[in-house]
């Protein structure tokens, strides 16, 4: 959901708070509004204004360059990529939120990814392990070979990365 989709203005308010841009000074003062609006509203904050105080980042960010070579150790391929890891109880919103303040791109991806959800559930896509953004992939195969190669490799990675943040 984006920043301007905020149901009010105390909403808002935070959102800009939170957002790594924001000035600390206009930051420190935004952030009043949280604790005014706790202390009037309480248990009837919206769910937006909810998400954005109380869970504040319910995911663990991890930055991953990979290159895939081939036999001959020549790369074939390359990719930036993120990973988020939930780390307390995320959703939806509050993935858009942690993407958009890193950067417009990302966040262009968590709406994509959140159009690919939109009504299920705000924590069904957390529920089988890390989400994966990737930034930039280079494939140079000489090969349809070489492309399937790079696919697998990304796929152990993915699978990687998904029993690692299985809980044992």
């Amino acid at each position: 959901m984006p920043k301007s989709n905020a149901p009010t203005l105390a909403d808002a308010c935070i959102a800009t708070a939170l957002d790594k841009r924001c000035d600390p000074q206009l930051r420190a003062v935004l952030l009043k509004v949280n604790e005014a609006r706790k202390f009037v509203l309480d248990k009837d904050m919206s769910a937006y204004f909810y998400d954005l105080s109380q869970c504040g980042n319910p995911f663990k960010r991890r930055d991953v360059f990979m290159t895939v070579t081939n036999d001959k150790h020549r790369p074939i391929a390359a990719a930036s990529l993120v990973t988020y890891r939930k780390d307390g109880f995320p959703s939806r919103s509050s993935f858009y939120f942690e993407c958009d303040c890193a950067s417009s791109a990302r966040g262009d991806a968590a709406e994509a990814f959140n159009a690919l959800y939109n009504g299920r559930d705000e924590d069904e896509p957390f529920r089988n392990g890390d989400v994966i953004i990737f930034e930039k992939l280079v494939i140079d195969a000489q090969s349809s070979a070489g492309v399937e190669a790079t696919w697998a490799a990304i796929d152990v990675f993915a699978m990687s990365e998904r029993n690692r943040s299985t809980p044992r």
